[in-house]
């Protein structure tokens, strides 16, 4: 082997290597927004399904501490899920409204250097309630009949990661890519 025959080898395992690189970034942030998003979505779930099956209200709200609801928190500081017998949005743990903690999400890992953010389409949102039927209500979903969404978001932002979770008022979910039909993950 000549030195213009190592020189062109060097070459193309570079392009190859180069083109592995950024394909690698591409997946590897598009399957964490995909799991933080979908980790959202299965405890909303849940959520909506105890309510049914327990007959009474049951809330997801941001927690930074796993026991109480975060009024100014963001959702990146973890959730969690909780029966709520008065549906107010707070856990109350005197007598008669003692409320039940389903489900704990710790914040996401700062590990991966990630610095994704949760946003939502109406600031005031602080917790989400579902009732005995599976119907989304409570004080903080948007009095206009508008869904309920909250924007998963990288940081810096790019449009290509972007994730939502729509929730409408009957309680139905899904998750969107920016630029889906429904126009609600802009």
């Amino acid at each position: 082997m000549n030195l213009v025959e190592l020189l062109i080898t060097i070459g193309i395992a570079a392009i190859l290597t180069a083109m592995g690189v950024s394909s690698y970034k591409y997946v590897t942030n598009s399957s964490r927004v995909s799991s933080e998003i979908n980790g959202l979505l299965g405890d909303m779930q849940v959520a909506r399904s105890e309510a049914i099956k327990r007959g009474q209200y049951v809330t997801v709200c941001p927690s930074s501490d796993g026991a109480t609801c975060q009024t100014a928190g963001t959702w990146a500081s973890g959730w969690i899920v909780f029966t709520d017998f008065n549906a107010n949005g707070t856990v109350d743990t005197g007598a008669p409204d003692y409320d039940t903690i389903l489900r704990i999400q710790p914040p996401w890992a700062s590990s991966t250097g990630s610095t994704d953010t949760l946003s939502t389409n109406n600031n005031a949102v602080h917790f989400v309630v579902f009732n005995r039927n599976g119907l989304a209500v409570g004080a903080d979903m948007p009095s206009d009949g508008s869904d309920f969404v909250i924007k998963l978001q990288t940081n810096p932002a790019n449009t290509q990661w972007q994730r939502c979770l729509d929730i409408t008022t009957t309680g139905a979910m899904q998750t969107e890519h920016y630029g889906d039909s429904s126009g609600n993950c802009q």
